[in-house]
């Protein structure tokens, strides 16, 4: 198990710095418990595909002010995928440590994983990626409605191109 040391060291290192997305990819770090679900909001104010109760996981505000700067300047400057470097997920039993490396997780997101809407490749934060799909939620409501959501997508042309119209007009 020479390589789990290495990885071990990888995943509990603090990083002071954004990394470049390929070192990013190596291994997720440890997460942060979920917050509370934001009080007093209503649920079609904050739709939340990942866990059961609404919850907003980045600094709103601090996010909030910093990208009306963004709007006005006419880039994010790294801020979206900052905040979803820092946004904790949902608790899990699973450690990545154990199984990241073997299962070739990295390579899944990197191949097989990419999209494309309206003739261009979606952006997406690898990292954050990385640390849904190497820990799955220990609550089984999170559980169901994410298969809920993708069963969803999957089944529904018209949901889908919503999905995708959003998407494409937001960007």
């Amino acid at each position: 198990m020479a390589g789990y040391s290495s990885l071990r060291s990888r995943i509990d290192e603090p990083r002071a710095t954004p990394e470049p997305t390929r070192a990013r990819l190596a291994a997720p770090r440890r997460l942060l418990p979920l917050p509370p679900a934001v009080p007093d909001a209503a649920p079609a104010l904050l739709p939340d595909l990942l866990n059961p109760e609404p919850t907003l996981t980045v600094d709103g505000a601090g996010l909030e002010k910093v990208l009306a700067f963004s709007f006005v300047a006419g880039d994010d400057a790294g801020v979206l995928a900052t905040a979803l470097d820092a946004a904790p997920i949902a608790a899990s039993d699973f450690d990545p440590s154990c199984f990241f490396e073997e299962l070739f997780v990295t390579e899944l997101a990197d191949s097989v994983l990419r999209l494309s809407l309206g003739g261009r490749t979606v952006d997406r934060n690898e990292g954050y990626l990385l640390r849904l799909l190497s820990q799955p939620p220990r609550d089984p409501r999170a559980i169901e409605q994410r298969r809920a959501v993708w069963r969803e997508l999957a089944e529904s042309a018209v949901v889908r191109r919503a999905v995708e119209t959003v998407y494409v007009r937001v960007r």
